[in-house]
Parts: structure tokens; sequence; C-alpha cells
């Protein structure tokens, strides 16, 4: 875990912070803390991240996040308020712990959760699921298998949220890949290129089983719900990936 005064890049944005009544004599719920929070995450929001909020809120909060995020990013589409798929997701999932059990309460206790559409309900249930619940990761990580970075200090590193370097850029051909099933972020940092590239790894994987003979390892690498999951969201982000690929091409050519 990582503390900061400003907030980071990430996928997912957890929003919980107070909703005090005003002081009116009226006991008007004060969701400024929320839409400060809000416009805060609003400036670094991107295609495809998800956005919950976990604060107690009276009916028609998250809309008022989406207007606010819509006003200040004008550049992305919201839920509910464009035709096909959104940008963003937001989302609505009340805290439910106890001071004293707040670990513990995280991981039994069940989640009721709500989105501007029932797509942002799915993707904020795909999150819970990954780190609430506790459950196995479906699709591996590539951090410190196909993807690393380097500090000033030439050291290795799986990924930011990872405790300590797997060692020199010099004995990287050395360095043995980390292949489990990591749930060590929070923030998703390879979590949709692990996707992306979990059907193409696996199809490696098994060729290399079959050019040893192992038939059955190779065939166990390519029948798994994983790469079944990865193929659907390769289809499924096709025109961004042929996007990108054409820009690639033409930034190489010019």
């Amino acid at each position: 875990l990582r503390a900061a005064t400003t907030v980071a890049r990430s996928d997912v944005f957890v929003i919980a912070v107070p909703t005090p009544f005003a002081k009116d004599g009226r006991h008007t719920p004060d969701i400024s803390y929320v839409l400060a929070a809000t416009r805060e995450v609003a400036k670094v929001l991107k295609p495809g991240d998800t956005v919950i909020l976990e604060s107690t809120s009276p009916v028609g909060t998250t809309e008022e996040m989406r207007d606010l995020i819509a006003d200040e990013r004008p550049d992305l589409t919201l839920p509910g308020l464009a035709e096909g798929a959104a940008d963003i997701a937001i989302a609505y999932c009340p805290e439910r712990v106890l001071p004293g059990k707040i670990l513990e309460e995280l991981i039994h206790n069940d989640r009721s959760i709500g989105g501007i559409t029932p797509a942002c309900a799915e993707r904020a249930a795909a999150f819970y699921k990954r780190f609430v619940r506790g459950e196995e990761q479906l699709i591996p990580c590539v951090g410190g298998h196909k993807y690393f970075y380097m500090d000033w200090n030439l050291q290795i590193w799986r990924c930011e949220a990872w405790h300590e370097p797997l060692g020199s850029v010099f004995d990287l051909d050395t360095i043995a890949d980390k292949r489990d099933r990591c749930t060590a972020c929070m923030q998703n940092c390879y979590r949709d290129t692990s996707t992306l590239m979990h059907a193409g790894v696996a199809v490696a994987d098994a060729m290399t089983a079959a050019s040893k003979g192992r038939l059955g390892e190779a065939m166990g690498h390519l029948f798994q719900r994983g790469v079944a999951k990865s193929l659907g969201s390769v289809i499924e982000e096709a025109s961004v990936i042929r996007r990108l690929s054409k820009n690639r091409v033409a930034s190489a050519g010019a």
C-alpha cells in the first residue's frame, strides 16, 4: 500500500470520504467532499477506468459525479449520456465494515453493487470479486514475465507494487520469470495488458511443451477459461488495436 497527497493514475478509483449533514438545520446531506474527490479523480481518468463511490450518500449522487466528470472531461463519454459503450464506468458500493473488524469484513461481507448502467455494475463487481473476496486470478499478471521496469540504479522491478527488485539489469537473463496469479496491486497496472496477451502467452507455452513431447501439457495451456476470456477481450478491442497498430506503423515510417 502507498499513501499520496494527489490522485495517481489507476484503472479503478474508490471514493470513500465523509458525507456529513449540512449545517442548515434540515439534516441535508453534504456531498461536497464526494464532489471534490471526483474532481481530482477526473483529472487522471482515461478510457476504460472505473469510478466507485463507497461513501454513504443520497440517491442521485453517482449521477452528480457523472455530470461533474462530463463537465471536467468533455473528451470522455459517460454512461447514460451517450449511446453505445461509455469510456468510464461509474458505480456505487456502500462500505459495510465496522471499526476494529475492517480487514475481516472486507473479505467476508457480501457487497451490494449498483451502477449507472448494468455494464457499470458488472465492471465494479469484477473489481470486488478480484480483490475483496480473495478469488484466484483467472489470468496471470505479465509483470515479471513479459513486462518489467528499471529504476535509476539499473535494478529490475516486477511492477510498482512489488516490495523488492528482482535483480540487476545485467543479470536479466538469469532472473526467474514470475508466473503466479499476483494480486499485489490495487491499481491494475498490467491487468488490461495481461488479459490481451494471455492467449498469445498460452500458445507460446503450448508450443514449447509440444516441442518437448509433452502434448497433454500443451493442451492444458490452451484449453482454459483464461484463454477464452483473453480471446474475447482481443475481439472486443480489435478496432482499438488496429488503430494503434496503424499509428505505430505511421510513426515508424515518418
